[in-house]
């Protein structure tokens, strides 16, 4: 349907030939400058997508290079760092014929026992074969982080580096006095006596029965467990003159190297160049654990919210 019937239609008068025509070209013009800007902007973005491609393009894997594999932030959770992934960047690795070693950039406050216990596995299932696994420490590498790094051939940290916290943490949210305040509870319907004595409602949540239970059931077997993988591990910690490496206590990294649970005190620049020099190559290459967004590619952050509250976290 042309301008001039539309027009026609609407206003119940009929648009004289040239005005019609006119307004027709003016649609028209209007419709090739739209394709035209949208060409020159998919040209623009294409072309910034390519130079930074370029600008960040790792080195070859046909070069000998030293594998990265960094585990930065909380182990664990929705935007956590994930075992799985970890896993899988530490694969790829150790199969490429081109990467000599592999380096665990670690700086992490800890988090998921499971996740961790996940990566200890694996990499102590590659101790002692083809390929050296050594872990730097950045900021600190507390906790779960520490069980990962335990697993390493060896540990370098910072002189300023923390290290440690050897143990096992649950948090619980206690609502029982807001409900007595404010009248606000909830009702919950369960079968087992012990169903909700997680619940962070209920008056039993921070009884003595209720701790001593989840204790001696759930935190004491994870505890013990962290301890043996670490002893196992690490064989030369020093607990004698250091009574508290197992009761979460954590050190600076001169006190840590002292204790046994670090091998040198270094700083990263030092470490990456001697550790390439020892395995003779002049390159490294970061494995990452998941692929980037498109938006990530371009150098925009991943966001995401998450508004759940939970009753209770159990970590390490």
């Amino acid at each position: 349907m042309k301008i001039s019937d539309i027009v026609q239609k609407l206003t119940g008068y009929g648009a004289r030939p040239k005005e019609s025509e006119s307004i027709e070209t003016l649609v028209k013009l209007y419709k090739r400058q739209m394709i035209a800007k949208t060409v020159v902007m998919l040209l623009v973005l294409i072309s910034l997508v390519v130079q930074l491609g370029f600008s960040k393009r790792p080195p070859s894997l046909t070069v000998p290079h030293v594998a990265v594999v960094k585990v930065h932030g909380a182990i664990g959770g929705e935007n956590g760092v994930q075992g799985v992934d970890v896993i899988k960047a530490i694969k790829e690795a150790y199969n490429s014929p081109t990467a000599k070693g592999i380096m665990l950039d670690l700086n992490s406050g800890g988090g998921s026992p499971v996740q961790a216990e996940m990566v200890y596995e694996y990499i102590m299932s590659l101790r002692g074969k083809d390929k050296p696994i050594k872990a730097i420490v950045q900021e600190g590498c507390m906790s779960a982080c520490y069980y990962i790094a335990s697993a390493a051939d060896s540990i370098t940290a910072h002189r300023s580096s923390v290290v440690g916290s050897i143990g096992v943490r649950m948090d619980l949210w206690d609502f029982s006095e807001v409900k007595d305040r404010y009248g606000i509870g909830k009702k919950t319907l369960s079968a087992g006596t012990h169903k909700t004595i997680l619940d962070s409602w209920s008056d039993n949540t921070m009884s003595e029965e209720s701790i001593e239970l989840v204790s001696k059931n759930a935190m004491n077997p994870l505890y013990e467990s962290f301890v043996s993988d670490v002893k196992a591990a690490r064989e030369n910690i020093d607990e004698a003159s250091y009574p508290n490496i197992y009761q979460g206590m954590f050190y600076s990294a001169s006190k840590a190297k002292d204790a046994g649970l670090i091998d040198h005190v270094e700083s990263l620049y030092f470490f990456k160049e001697n550790f390439m020099g020892e395995l003779d190559v002049t390159e490294s290459r970061i494995y990452e654990q998941r692929k980037k967004s498109f938006f990530e590619t371009l150098g925009f952050p991943s966001i995401s919210v998450n508004l759940n509250l939970p009753n209770s976290s159990v970590t390490s």
